[in-house]
């Protein structure tokens, strides 16, 4: 029996499917290890499967400790001034916030049930699961710095700050000094 490692008759050597997998997994990889996407596809997924478990423990996902943070830290804030805010559609964020309302974690400010526009607030139960999920939330910093260490911690988010907030004017150029496609 010949060595899985020669040819037979111009053909590509045998290989276990492991070597397979890996060989097409490498080729596939190499096509795409410069593409900032795909990185931060990967990592994003990384952060929001730890942070989702976390926040689960407490019954909310990612997007309701981020909405719960940002009216516990601007009481009466309105839902318009969250949906610009944060990367959120407005319609998206009114189906949260009436499963916050109902969950009795956040409510409207007194005497605005007909308004429309309403201060919201959080409520004593919503305040007190927000420190918990804070606490969750400290834990899963410390997991992402244990991969990271504190100072690449430090220099992503100051990255990822820079990256989030760049608006394209279409009469400038863009740093590589190309010409910037029109908004549509």
């Amino acid at each position: 029996m010949k060595s899985t490692s020669s040819t037979r008759r111009g053909r590509a050597p045998r290989r276990s499917p492991d070597e397979g997998t890996q060989a097409a997994a490498e080729i596939r990889l190499k096509a795409v290890e410069g593409a900032v996407g795909y990185h931060l596809r990967r990592a994003q997924t990384v952060v929001l499967d730890d942070v989702g478990r976390r926040m689960g423990t407490l019954g909310l996902n990612p997007r309701d400790f981020t909405v719960m943070s940002v009216i516990g830290a601007n009481p009466g804030i309105n839902a318009s001034r969250i949906a610009e805010s944060l990367p959120m559609k407005a319609s998206n964020l009114s189906v949260l916030l009436v499963k916050l309302k109902r969950r009795r974690l956040v409510r409207r400010a007194e005497g605005e049930e007909f308004s429309r526009i309403q201060s919201l607030h959080l409520t004593r139960e919503g305040a007190e699961l927000l420190e918990e999920a804070r606490r969750l939330h400290r834990e899963h910093l410390s997991f992402l710095e244990s991969i990271l260490g504190r100072t690449e911690m430090a220099q992503l988010i100051r990255s990822l700050r820079k990256l989030g907030s760049y608006e394209a004017d279409p009469r400038s150029k863009d740093p590589a000094g190309e010409r910037t496609a029109p908004a549509r």
